[in-house]
């Protein structure tokens, strides 16, 4: 687990600018700081406080993007991303080629959402994040945090602008005056009246009374109106720790390294050059063995053939078990629907294997009940940081996941986790 450094530059935004608003949060998700700051500030208030694996939560303007739902028929994430560029192409104005794609959580079976930034523009807040004296964990769009539960459209105000958030419609930020307008436009566009739930701070309420008056009179739109004490920047890092729609711009090639901690990393050199060792030993005590195993291979055979009779006693002619067994798996894998056991493990398996700790990570046990279809999987995992990062894999491909415990022990953390269908 990581403290978190949340960090926006202070609206409006120079190229390098120098105040940046600053949230430090602890393991827990307790805030231990706030306030503004320039990066070498930033650096002595982190060193004061005695802190280690603090990594940078970056937060952008959703000015700077833009939004759109792609329609693709392909379930496995690999071919998803191979078909995204061509499935929005018609839909934008700009060369594909020259814009960062951020794919989004699937909304329905064949919907993603899609968040596009030119590379350029990604490049610099890439390089303005890195360049802040601490690992880079991930970069957010302001208008996502904004995102609250209980309503169809969330408005937070910030400053003179406001976010806008709706899920598979709208991540926008937009001068306060352009607000009651838009909405018109959106409760034009339905039949069913829409809830808003509108977060202003208390002590901006009278400046933007008019706008809020406003509101109440649109057509198909419910508005709520709550304030709050908090900042507007505080107020969007406390939404990071139970926002379920949240995307990681850093994506494709501005995937940050993640798999290394920001201090400590030296004092396990001495273990790393120990276990390069134990490797090249045990590689030629494998390869020493491989002689004595190819002379036992008829002993194999038998072996699991007597294990196949046993598995399957009403077998007759056994001629080889091998291919028979994977005749049976893929007349299993053939009858099950969508979601049966093969192809959940199948794509546990898969997502597995794109983490960025997959060399770290183990499946110590697997329960599956066809009745409920539902597959049960004890996860081993260095920390909860890399189970969470896991689960959300698979939310992503559609599938319901659950954490049904978490314990921590030496050196790593087991989890239970229940996966269902997809959609």
């Amino acid at each position: 687990m990581t403290i978190k450094l949340f960090i926006r530059p202070i609206p409006p935004v120079d190229e390098q600018p120098e105040r940046l608003d600053w949230a430090l949060y602890s393991y827990g998700g307790e805030r231990i700081g706030a306030g503004t700051a320039t990066a070498d500030e930033l650096k002595d208030i982190v060193s004061q406080h005695a802190l280690e694996d603090v990594w940078v939560h970056f937060i952008v303007p959703a000015s700077d993007f833009s939004y759109c739902v792609a329609n693709i028929p392909a379930k496995q994430s690999r071919y998803v991303r191979q078909a995204l560029p061509y499935a929005i192409e018609e839909n934008v104005a700009e060369d594909i080629e020259s814009m960062h794609l951020v794919l989004g959580t699937k909304l329905s079976r064949e919907e993603y959402p899609v968040m596009l930034i030119s590379d350029a523009r990604m490049q610099e807040w890439y390089d303005l994040a890195k360049g802040i004296g601490f690992p880079l964990y991930g970069i957010y769009v302001d208008a996502q945090l904004a995102a609250t539960e209980g309503a169809a459209i969330t408005v937070v105000f910030d400053g003179a602008d406001v976010l806008v958030y709706e899920k598979g419609q709208t991540v926008l930020r937009m001068h306060h005056q352009n607000l009651p307008p838009f909405l018109e436009l959106r409760g034009q566009t339905t039949e069913e009246e829409l809830t808003l739930k509108v977060l202003i701070e208390q002590k901006e309420r009278e400046t933007y009374q008019v706008i809020l008056a406003q509101l109440e009179h649109i057509d198909n739109i419910l508005p709520t109106i709550e304030t709050h004490e908090l900042s507007t920047f505080e107020l969007l890092c406390a939404s990071y720790f139970v926002n379920q729609d949240l995307d990681n711009v850093c994506q494709g090639d501005f995937a940050p390294n993640t798999t290394r901690s920001s201090s400590g990393i030296k004092r396990w050199w001495p273990v790393a050059a120990v276990a390069c060792a134990w490797f090249v030993i045990q590689i030629g005590f494998d390869l020493t063995q491989a002689y004595i195993y190819k002379n036992q291979a008829g002993e194999y055979r038998e072996q699991s053939l007597a294990l196949y009779k046993r598995m399957f006693p009403g077998e007759r002619t056994v001629a080889n078990p091998k291919r028979q067994l994977e005749g049976k798996l893929t007349n299993a894998a053939n009858s099950q629907s969508g979601a049966g056991f093969l192809s959940l493990l199948g794509e546990a398996g898969y997502q597995v294997s794109l983490q960025p700790q997959k060399a770290n990570m183990a499946f110590n046990n697997l329960q599956y009940s066809d009745q409920r279809g539902e597959l049960a999987i004890e996860v081993r995992a260095p920390s909860l940081d890399d189970l969470d990062r896991y689960k959300q894999a698979l939310v992503q491909q559609g599938y319901e996941v659950g954490i049904g415990s978490a314990i921590r022990e030496q050196g790593y953390v087991r989890g239970k986790l229940t996966i269902k269908g997809g959609s």
